[in-house]
């Protein structure tokens, strides 16, 4: 899987060497390299690099949209739409807008799926809509290219050659059938569903469950059926569905037993995702830290890979309860521990999920009874 991830680097950064090669090579063999054409050649690489982000935003763009059209021409509702750290929604009769971001994506589309008939549900233009429109736009490009629409404006029609190679890349990406840290593709997920019809079932109950999460239903409400829609136990859709249930167990249980039941929920449940595999550890972590506080179990849960988990999901409020209960009762750093609660008062107004807002400040509120307990000197009350 690194040597497969290494490859994915390394195949991106030739292609976009690359392509600002054939981009740039007029303007080289028309300027060279001499003083009087430094600053122009410096222009150029600055408009090529604005051209570059300005496609890949536009890219992504397009894609989610694709997922949002496709999945409403063939029956889904609207849950919500994310572009980088903006998150889009529908509550309460209209769009909001909150700041929320998914690790390993740089957009994604949630909508309500359909209601199952036979045991299936359509789902395949709504997986693939991303890759078409993403191909679409590439076509459009290249045609504006090739007729040299925009000539004599910057490095127009060039920059139309750079739009229709980074949609190029995101949809041909986007529709190979790749295992991702925290994510699969569209395309892997559209062959799953192709090839395992048992798991369609799981996958439709996790985009049910996520779209009712979107629209602001609590957990305890989502209709209980929804985690026992499955024909298969080992896909990462069932496991999904599992960590989704487990992680919204009540902040009542001692902290023992939940650590039990988290060990064997990752020993067991071996089609877990990146994602949820790191939550677990996250909320393990948080169970060590108010119970025994056994060193070597935190040196074990505390991996680079977690840490850089907890990094890329800093303002979610299971990662903050965590680093909380860790610096208080841990670390016994009431400052650093301040400094992370006052975190999560910054992102409760426009974090899109208020029930885990709650949940982390009973959680916190727990640990702050902990520390008061045993450090009765110490002001808890942070």
């Amino acid at each position: 899987m690194k040597n497969r991830r290494k490859f994915s680097k390394i195949f991106f950064i030739l292609y976009i060497v690359g392509l600002i090669a054939i981009i740039a090579r007029p303007w080289i063999r028309d300027y060279g390299f001499t003083s009087d054409a430094l600053l122009p050649t410096i222009l150029t690489i600055v408009l090529l690099g604005a051209a570059y982000y300005l496609s890949l935003a536009s890219a992504i763009i397009v894609h989610e949209f694709g997922h949002l059209i496709f999945g409403l021409l063939t029956g889904y509702t609207f849950a919500a739409i994310g572009f980088g750290h903006h998150l889009f929604l529908r509550r309460d009769g209209r769009v909001r807008r909150f700041v929320y971001k998914l690790p390993g994506a740089l957009g994604f589309c949630a909508m309500e799926v359909p209601d199952m008939k036979d045991g299936s549900f359509p789902f395949a233009l709504y997986l693939s809509g991303g890759a078409l429109c993403n191909a679409f736009l590439a076509l459009v490009c290249i045609f504006a290219f090739a007729f040299g629409i925009g000539s004599g404006i910057l490095f127009f029609p060039h920059a139309f050659l750079l739009f229709a190679f980074v949609n190029a890349y995101l949809a041909i990406v986007s529709i190979l059938p790749i295992k991702t840290k925290f994510l699969n593709t569209d395309g892997k997920q559209l062959f799953d569903l192709l090839k395992h019809k048992n798991m369609r079932k799981s996958f439709w109950a996790c985009e049910k469950i996520s779209a009712a999460q979107y629209r602001g239903v609590k957990f305890e409400d989502i209709p209980s059926e929804w985690f026992n829609e499955t024909d298969d136990t080992q896909s990462v859709y069932a496991a999904s569905i599992r960590a989704v249930r487990f992680l919204a167990r009540t902040e009542t249980d001692e902290p023992k037993e939940v650590c039990a039941l988290i060990e064997k929920e990752l020993s067991e449940n071996h089609a877990l995702s990146g994602r949820s595999k790191a939550l677990l550890i996250c909320m393990r972590i948080y169970y060590e830290s108010i119970g025994e506080r056994d060193a070597g179990t935190l040196k074990k849960l505390i991996t680079q890979t977690q840490i850089d988990f907890m990094k890329r999901m800093k303002n979610v409020p299971s990662v903050i309860q965590t680093e909380y209960a860790y610096a208080l009762l841990v670390e016994k750093d009431v400052r650093e521990a301040s400094r992370i609660k006052a975190r999560l008062e910054k992102i409760s107004k426009k974090y899109p999920f208020p029930a885990e807002i709650d949940t982390a400040k009973k959680l916190i509120t727990r640990a702050d009874e902990i520390s008061k307990r045993e450090s009765p000197n110490v002001n808890g009350d942070m």
